[in-house]
């Protein structure tokens, strides 16, 4: 669908900057954002209720009309499974990187720390781009890097068998603190393990995929699958199954490529079905992005 173009609020006074230095997680205090993210994934099994899911959804700020979205980047991918002079989803990803005005590094990745990690590092945070990346800087739980250090970040988390992703999501701003004048001026790239990552919980729960979804590329299963399961139980988004001679992807499939380290017949890997955009601010419908 066409999204109309997203309208900063209205400043009225300042009020709502206001509540946000409020709420914004910072290093003394980080109880509004746990709270909110406890909450969203609490609520999440009820957006499937008619007239009750679309007052959630409105509440959360995800709602069709909204501008809330995620889209996948896997890190790890076979060069042979990619369209020809398309580029790989971790270039795009050190290309926004680079372009960016402002980098800032999370301290700790908020999924992790609230639901207690206990499977990848808690002090592999997020990147944080564009000029509302200051605040969670000047909240001090992130501080600036350079182009190298946010590289050498990236390469971390694709050793680690993390997901990449991009987000850019409304509600957030008051967990971060982001100002209404900024919030088309910055933009997440987050790390996602798939225990933890409140996104991928978030459409498993509700059945939506506004959250997760894919660039282009898609998990594929090859004859060599001998219907262990074990990559079902890996997926964070429960779109894989059971078929009669081999696992079966869904047609939701993002693409984050979390299935494929959990495969010990590497029976699967990422295809990919069609072309990057030359942007990652260009998957972001409605959004002027300037970061």
């Amino acid at each position: 669908m066409n999204k109309e173009p997203y309208k900063p609020r209205k400043a009225f006074w300042g009020i709502n900057n206001w509540i946000k230095r409020r709420t914004a997680k910072n290093a003394e205090a980080q109880n509004f954002g746990r709270m909110f993210f406890k909450t969203v994934l609490f609520v999440a099994p009820y957006t499937k209720i008619p007239i009750l899911g679309d007052a959630i959804l409105n509440i959360a700020y995800m709602a069709d009309r909204h501008h809330t979205a995620g889209y996948c980047l896997p890190l790890n991918v076979d060069l042979s499974n990619k369209i020809e002079q398309s580029a790989l989803p971790v270039e795009l990803m050190k290309k926004v990187v680079r372009e960016a005005s402002t980098r800032a590094i999370i301290n700790t990745c908020m999924c992790r720390e609230t639901f207690k990690c206990h499977s990848y590092p808690v002090d592999l945070g997020c990147l944080f781009i564009g000029k509302g990346a200051k605040a969670v800087v000047d909240n001090g739980i992130a501080h600036e890097a350079t182009v190298e250090e946010c590289y050498a970040h990236i390469d971390k988390a694709a050793s680690l068998g993390l997901a990449g992703k991009a987000y850019w999501v409304e509600a957030e701003e008051y967990v971060w603190g982001v100002k209404d004048e900024d919030m088309q001026s910055f933009l997440e790239i987050c790390f996602c393990c798939p225990c933890c990552c409140a996104a991928f919980t978030f459409d498993r729960k509700s059945g939506r995929t506004a959250l997760n979804q894919s660039v282009g590329w898609k998990a594929t299963v090859t004859d060599t699958c001998n219907l262990c399961g074990a990559c079902i139980k890996a997926c964070p988004t429960g779109d894989l199954a059971l078929g009669t001679a081999k696992v079966v992807v869904d047609s939701k499939c993002s693409g984050c490529g979390l299935c494929i380290n959990a495969c010990q017949q590497k029976a699967l890997c990422l295809r990919q079905k069609q072309m990057l955009k030359k942007d990652v601010k260009d998957y972001f419908e409605g959004l002027d992005l300037k970061l």
